[in-house]
């Protein structure tokens, strides 16, 4: 049941479009610093048009991939992290043309790093550490062919990078270990903690969502309020123990009974109400009356008992907005009445607004 309180699609593709403008940002930096430092540092070895060339080649293509993430739903986390693998190459060869052990190009590793950190899992970070360090080292001692006296100063450089690639894991973990504890109390704040379901905090703030949604698509939002009949009896009879399992036992057969997409609330002691999106009137009561025959069925199963006067069953009310009401909490009391028709009219049926008004 976490679907109903996570994020909505939209904001997780304006999350991923703000990574990607980020990325574009950091690559934009790179690109910048590299140019600056091949045309302005006295070292640069930038002097022949093959290299020329290299450039021709890894500006288009460097935009062109940015292009791609962002066309492509706003990138996603692999594409991203790819980037920065590719990054971490053309760091390499810059360093290799603009004075190899001398250059101080190498310092945007630890820009890489941090990026990777951010949009990637903790051991990334370490991963691309190392890869940048084989890379760096490899490159230096076979391409610029460093003299013995700098492995030293390349070894503590090497020592460097892992160090702020570890430190960068470090704090990844305690980010998602606070990530985690943040969407923990965010579900525990707008979840009844019995049955699992939506509580009347989350409903008052998805009420005006839906209604929303009803007004922009065209499609109605179908209310289903059930009311367990004879439950004080119950609870009377068996104790508040057994009647915290029936509510329970409810509750997972609203579960198994409505979409992802449908927002079943614990709406008060023994109520319970649905809103379903997109579904006619027929079809919405149709998922009322399996929900009743349901518990009908299971709660006889719940405790083992002959008492027949203490047998339960639920009663439903429905509504449908805005074809009832363009007032989606009038609709709500709609349903409400329905619900009040059904128990009056013997319990453990389903009565629609329809049905009723005048």
């Amino acid at each position: 049941m976490e679907d109903f309180i996570c994020s909505s699609s939209g904001s997780i593709n304006q999350h991923r479009c703000k990574r990607v403008y980020f990325v574009l940002f950091v690559r934009l930096a790179l690109i910048a610093i590299s140019m600056l430092y091949l045309f302005v540092v006295k070292e640069s070895r930038m002097c022949s048009y093959a290299n020329y060339t290299l450039l021709a080649i890894v500006l288009p293509y460097s935009f062109a991939g940015i292009l791609h993430a962002m066309k492509s739903k706003c990138g996603k986390n692999k594409e991203l992290r790819v980037f920065f693998y590719i990054d971490a190459v053309w760091v390499t060869v810059l360093c290799l043309l603009t004075g190899g052990y001398n250059s101080d190009i190498y310092l945007m590793y630890f820009i890489i790093l941090f990026c990777m950190g951010v949009f990637g899992k903790p051991y990334h970070a370490i991963v691309t550490g190392l890869f940048s360090i084989v890379l760096y080292s490899f490159t230096i001692i076979f391409g610029d062919k460093v003299a013995y006296r700098e492995y030293g100063g390349l070894f503590f450089r090497c020592i460097f990078i892992f160090a702020t690639s570890f430190i960068v894991y470090e704090i990844r973990k305690l980010i998602i270990k606070y990530e985690e504890l943040h969407k923990i109390e965010f579900k525990l704040a707008r979840t009844d903690k019995l049955t699992g379901l939506a509580n009347r905090r989350y409903y008052e703030q998805k009420l005006i969502e839906e209604a929303q949604y009803s007004k922009i698509s065209g499609m109605p939002i179908n209310i289903l309020i059930f009311d367990i009949d004879n439950f004080k009896r119950f609870n009377d009879t068996y104790g508040h123990m057994w009647g915290d399992k029936l509510l329970e036992l409810f509750a997972d057969i609203i579960k198994t009974n409505i979409r992802k997409s449908d927002i079943p609330i614990r709406y008060g002691g023994e109520e319970f109400l649905i809103l379903i999106r997109d579904l006619d009137r027929k079809t919405a009561r149709s998922v009322a009356e399996r929900i009743r025959r349901q518990l009908e069925k299971e709660c006889k199963y719940l405790v083992n008992s002959s008492d027949l006067d203490c047998t339960v069953t639920v009663s439903c009310g429905v509504s449908q907005y805005p074809t009832d009401s363009d007032n989606i909490r009038e609709a709500i009391e709609f349903a409400d009445m329905a619900l009040y028709v059904a128990k009056r009219s013997g319990k453990n049926t389903v009565v629609c607004y329809e049905e009723i008004k005048q």
